[in-house]
C-alpha cells in the first residue's frame, strides 16, 4: 500500500522534488584530491549554514536571508555536479559555462529563490558575503580535519594554507561593506 502526500505536495513538496534534492547526498566534493573523509553537497551545506549561524554572533546581518542562501547555494550541482575550485580556477572557461548552466537551473528548477543566488553571485548584500565566508571557511574546516587525520597531501597542505588568504580577503570585503 502506497501513502499519498496530498497535503504536502499542494505545498510543493513532491516526491519528486524530494528524490531530486536528496542527490545532493550523492555528490562528492573534492572528487580529484585523494582524502580521507568524503564529504558530500548536503554535508557541505548544512556545514556552511551552521558556519552562517556562528558568524551572525559577529556581524550584523539578515539570518533568514543568509540562512535561506546558505542551504540553497549549491542546488543547481543536483543537475551541473559539483565541479571542484582546482578545475574552475584551472580552466576559466568551464567556470563561465558553468554560470550559464546553473543560471538556467535556478529559473528552471529553483525560481522561487533565484533571487538569492543572483545576489550570492554578485556579492550584493552583507548576507552574500556573509555566506561566500562561510563557504570558504568550510573549506578550511574540510582541509584542518584531513590534516588532523594524517592527510599530507601536498594538494591538501595547499588547499588550507591558500583557504586562509581567501577567509582574510572576505572579511576585509565584509568588513568594508559594513561601514
Amino acid at each position: 500500500m502506497t501513502m499519498t502526500m496530498a497535503p504536502l505536495e499542494m505545498k510543493g513538496v513532491t516526491r519528486d522534488w524530494l528524490t531530486k534534492t536528496y542527490k545532493l547526498r550523492g555528490l562528492r566534493r573534492y572528487n580529484d584530491r585523494i582524502h580521507i573523509i568524503n564529504e558530500d553537497v548536503a554535508q557541505h551545506s548544512f556545514f556552511v549554514t551552521l558556519i552562517v549561524l556562528k558568524l551572525y554572533e559577529v556581524y550584523d546581518f539578515n539570518l533568514a536571508k543568509a540562512l535561506s542562501m546558505a542551504i540553497t547555494h549549491d542546488l543547481p550541482e543536483i543537475y551541473v555536479s559539483d565541479v571542484t575550485y582546482k578545475v574552475k580556477q584551472d580552466y576559466p572557461a568551464v567556470s563561465e559555462a558553468l554560470k550559464v548552466a546553473e543560471k538556467e537551473v535556478w529559473a528552471k528548477h529553483f525560481p522561487q529563490w533565484g533571487h538569492l543566488a543572483e545576489d550570492l553571485e554578485g556579492n550584493v548584500s552583507v548576507e552574500s558575503l556573509i555566506v561566500k565566508l562561510a563557504d570558504i571557511i568550510s573549506v578550511l574546516q574540510f582541509s584542518d580535519c584531513e590534516i588532523s587525520l594524517g592527510n599530507s597531501q601536498e594538494d591538501i597542505l595547499n588547499i588550507n594554507n591558500e583557504v586562509v588568504f581567501r577567509i582574510k580577503q572576505y572579511e576585509d570585503k565584509l568588513v568594508n561593506n559594513l561601514r
